[in-house]
């Protein structure tokens, strides 16, 4: 997934729309629904991380919470990808 590209480009949005309707359809497999969840977080990511945000968090003094934000979808990153290596080696 190209994060700039993502974060710029507001046809991305709709893919990401696409992408959490494919998780939402419960006859996809476990791995497709995952991948799915995991494409969300990063795009959330690169929203968050996009050069308008940071710079507005800076003006209103909230860049403390922001730094909490990306950190928390980070972790969110991480347990998905953990989650879906744990799930692998179960089958």
């Amino acid at each position: 997934m190209n994060m700039e590209k993502l974060a710029t480009d507001a046809p991305a949005h709709s893919r990401i729309d696409g992408r959490i309707g494919m998780f939402q359809d419960e006859s996809r497999s476990l791995d497709e629904r995952m991948s799915c969840l995991v494409d969300v977080l990063t795009a959330l990511r690169a929203d968050l991380t996009a050069e308008v945000m940071p710079r507005a968090a800076r003006i209103t003094g909230t860049l403390p919470r922001w730094y909490d934000a990306v950190e928390h979808v980070d972790a969110a990153i991480g347990m998905t990808r953990q989650l879906a290596l744990e799930m692998a080696t179960r089958d």
